[in-house]
């Protein structure tokens, strides 16, 4: 009976300090911290390449993948960043590894705007270069069978119109 109890109530800690829960479960700033991986290294690497950052793997899947009604959420793996350098400043109290954070966050967020600029101009360009086709040469090159195949739809006015990212 009494391990019956237990086994009900176990959660109620939990409930009873519900915001401390909320919190803990929303901080995502272990996605960052790779040290132990480091460790593994035995000294052959100092700092691993951006492409082995969690957040930076994220963005650049949205960015890579044909889902294009991911796009819009592009930014959201950005805020790991802002996880691990609140847990780096607050619980570890190490400033020497908030200044790694926030190098590695310039970095990344440099080469996410060059990607997505890069990903946003061709998009616009191709649907430029459709939209001027000649109606008659479409007309020739489907009666030829040859489909001119316009852009599909996507997500990039959400985008365009975000003015402040923090």
């Amino acid at each position: 009976m009494i391990e019956q109890f237990h086994k009900q109530s176990f959660f109620w800690d939990y409930l009873l300090n519900f915001d401390a829960t909320l919190k803990q479960c929303g901080d995502l700033s272990q996605l960052w911290y790779r040290e132990f991986y480091l460790e593994l290294t035995m000294g052959r690497k100092i700092q691993f390449p951006i492409e082995m950052s969690m957040p930076w793997i994220l963005a650049d899947h949205i960015l890579e993948s044909i889902k294009q009604p991911m796009i819009e959420y592009v930014f959201y793996p950005m805020d790991l960043y802002n996880d691990a350098a609140m847990h780096a400043l607050l619980v570890f109290r190490k400033q020497f590894l908030y200044d790694e954070i926030e190098a590695e966050v310039n970095l990344c967020f440099d080469q996410l705007v060059f990607k997505l600029s890069d990903k946003i101009f061709t998009h616009f360009k191709c649907l430029a270069a459709c939209m001027l086709l000649d109606k008659r040469y479409r007309s020739e090159c489907h009666m030829n069978g040859i489909k001119v195949v316009f852009p599909s739809a996507n997500r990039y006015d959400s985008l365009l119109k975000q003015r402040h990212i923090q």
